[in-house]
């Protein structure tokens, strides 16, 4: 597997979530679609453009900039992973592994609108968590609005729990869903859902 680039967990964007998509067909192995197509890998600083387009098809507010994601790609303690489709960038993942701590945090899932309905957004999810192993992280968080069906489903039947609810997360006023997975543990027990302050 090629070395990934790693980022800064300076980049403290608000988390958001798009592209979530429905399973791969049964004999469909992760990351391939049959003819070889398909490959999960680092993101390159020649993908900045890519990314940064996928950002604004994807959110309309609270999207990374071009800048956030230069950062990104070039600053130390997170990943940021591509699912590409006959070498055109589909989807992106973007973790933050903090030193010294166990918990990675998924900052950002999306999958470029063209591409949805094929599994990008599950196979981006699997292979940001067997990176954030690789760092030693025990689980995963992220947040993710409480109105993006496609999102919480995606996450819930990967184990992630519901574990706090965020108000005024997004620039919009909108709340966050806190969930959580424990990376060592299929069955992923957290606790309930509890209110928090921003």
């Amino acid at each position: 597997m090629p070395s990934l680039n790693v980022i800064s967990p300076a980049l403290s964007s608000p988390v958001r979530h798009g592209g979530s998509e429905p399973p791969p067909e049964p004999d469909q192995p992760p990351g391939l679609d049959g003819s070889g197509g398909l490959l999960i890998r680092a993101a390159r600083l020649d993908d900045l453009d890519r990314l940064f387009n996928i950002e604004q098809a994807c959110f309309d507010s609270d999207a990374l900039s071009r800048r956030s994601f230069h950062h990104a790609l070039t600053h130390a303690h997170a990943t940021c992973l591509v699912e590409t489709m006959d070498g055109h960038v589909a989807g992106y993942a973007l973790v933050f592994e903090r030193t010294n701590s166990r918990i990675a945090w998924l900052n950002s899932l999306a999958v470029d609108p063209a591409y949805r309905g094929r599994g990008i957004g599950r196979r981006l999810l699997g292979a940001a968590e067997s990176s954030a192993r690789r760092h030693g992280c025990h689980w995963m968080r992220l947040e993710v609005r409480p109105d993006n069906g496609s999102a919480l489903a995606l996450y819930r039947q990967e184990g992630y729990q519901p574990i706090a609810t965020i108000p005024g997360f997004y620039e919009d006023g909108a709340p966050a869903l806190r969930h959580r997975k424990n990376l060592l543990d299929d069955t992923s027990s957290a606790s309930p859902v509890s209110q928090t302050s921003p």
